[in-house]
């Protein structure tokens, strides 16, 4: 991983320099070991209890800079039998949302449910635009579940071993 001062300096020593070192950097790596660039642990596929019929996928972790602003996250996401949709996605962060994850809307749309000693913000109906679960751990990290088709019934239980998982994260 190249930090910001490093990047600087690789721009100032190209042969056609650049005046302007970028403020907004992107790093994405989609396999399983990319998540020890993080800052934190990070669960890993068979931590998570997942609905019958689901597989996992992949495991992507991203780092975002935004000027001096640094955020963090992984992400798993676990297909339905062959397909790529419906998928089943956890992703844990920290900083702002995750890129290009969906925004969390306020309002009625969410119950909130003491799941294990954590609040837990829980969709009350199916929607694609509308993140299924979302849930502050206690050690900052935010968890976001995203799926357009599970109930909340399955949500709850994947919810639980999202946080049964982390409890053993050291």
């Amino acid at each position: 991983m190249v930090s910001i001062e490093e990047l600087k300096r690789i721009c100032e020593s190209l042969v056609v320099s650049v005046k302007i070192p970028p403020t907004n950097i992107y790093i994405d790596e989609r396999s399983l070991p990319t998540s020890d660039k993080l800052s934190f642990k990070t669960l890993q596929p068979g931590d998570i209890v997942v609905p019958e019929g689901y597989k996992f996928q992949f495991k992507e972790s991203n780092i975002n800079y935004k000027g001096n602003e640094q955020s963090e996250s992984c992400l798993i996401e676990y297909s339905f039998q062959d397909t790529l949709y419906p998928c089943l996605e956890v992703v844990m962060y920290n900083g702002d949302t995750p890129f290009g994850a969906p925004k969390l809307k306020t309002g009625s749309n969410f119950d909130t449910k003491l799941i294990e000693g954590t609040e837990v913000k829980l969709r009350k109906t199916q929607s694609d635009t509308l993140l299924a679960a979302m849930f502050t751990y206690k050690n900052g990290l935010k968890y976001e579940v995203i799926t357009p088709v599970l109930p909340e019934s399955e949500v709850e239980k994947v919810v639980i071993s999202i946080l049964q998982a982390s409890a053993k994260l050291k």
